[in-house]
């Protein structure tokens, strides 16, 4: 998204019919409001806490296991549910840092498909949604700038190398690649839209650990991290020159059940 000295020049030049040159005029933080805020983060805790349930149910009152000596299911699919963090500049909130990206922690949203290859190889494919709202560091001052969130989403896939750990767990690390589609925020001003949003892609890498937990012949418990890294473009008109690349990093921590087939 944007250079936040050239989002404060924007700032200014919107107000600077009543205001002479002495002004001095500070950045502008965009965020939600509060009643938003609370709304999405009330969303992703009852989302998180709903996915544990059901986990929890599962675990309970599964059918016991009888032993499988490594000789799982070549297939199995994940509906996966979590938290993202932003990372690095995507992360920062310093006003001076025109690369920062003023992202807060946000939710997660995965489809993951798993095919195993053999005892130690495999191969994965997975979707990805996730949304981030922006930092209200100064919105209390500028009650009129606000924002709406970054977002991306995307496919991806890639060799996964199986740990098998006890008859009942087996990890994975993998490497995959894809690409993600990143949603830049729109900003808008005393009711005026300074810089429109923009949908900017990328080729994107992503490293990850993944534990299952088989609790019986069909149902699969899943907890896993992923990094993931991408440098999309966005034309933003608003900006000179109107091509601007961020680098979004990003750390997503979830939890979930699959199928076993």
């Amino acid at each position: 998204m944007l250079c936040w000295p050239a989002f404060l020049k924007l700032i200014t030049v919107s107000t600077a019919g009543s205001r002479n040159d002495s002004c001095h005029c500070t950045a502008v933080l965009p965020g939600i409001t509060l009643t938003d805020a609370f709304v999405l983060k009330a969303i992703i805790m009852l989302r998180f806490l709903f996915v544990c349930f059901v986990l929890l149910l599962f675990s309970r009152f599964a059918p016991a296991q009888t032993a499988y000596s490594g000789k799982y299911k070549q297939n199995v699919l994940f509906v996966l549910e979590g938290v993202v963090l932003p990372l690095g500049n995507f992360a920062s909130t310093d006003i001076n840092n025109s690369q920062a990206g003023m992202a807060k922690t946000g939710f997660s949203s995965s489809i993951l498909f798993n095919h195993r290859i053999n005892k130690y190889v495999g191969v994965m494919l997975q979707g990805h949604y996730a949304g981030f709202a922006l930092s209200d560091l100064f919105r209390e001052k500028y009650p009129g700038a606000t924002a709406d969130h970054w977002q991306y989403s995307g496919l991806m896939v890639g060799p996964m190398l199986y740990l098998p750990v006890t008859n009942h767990i087996l990890a994975d690390v993998h490497v995959a690649s894809g690409v993600i589609w990143t949603n830049s925020p729109l900003i808008r001003y005393a009711g005026e839209t300074l810089i429109d949003e923009d949908w900017g892609n990328a080729l994107t890498l992503q490293t990850g650990l993944h534990l299952r937990l088989f609790t019986n012949s069909s149902w699969v418990l899943f907890a896993g991290a992923d990094y993931l890294q991408m440098k999309p473009e966005f034309r933003i008109a608003a900006m000179d020159p109107p091509e601007v690349i961020r680098k979004v990093n990003s750390l997503q921590l979830q939890a979930g059940i699959g199928f076993n087939f």
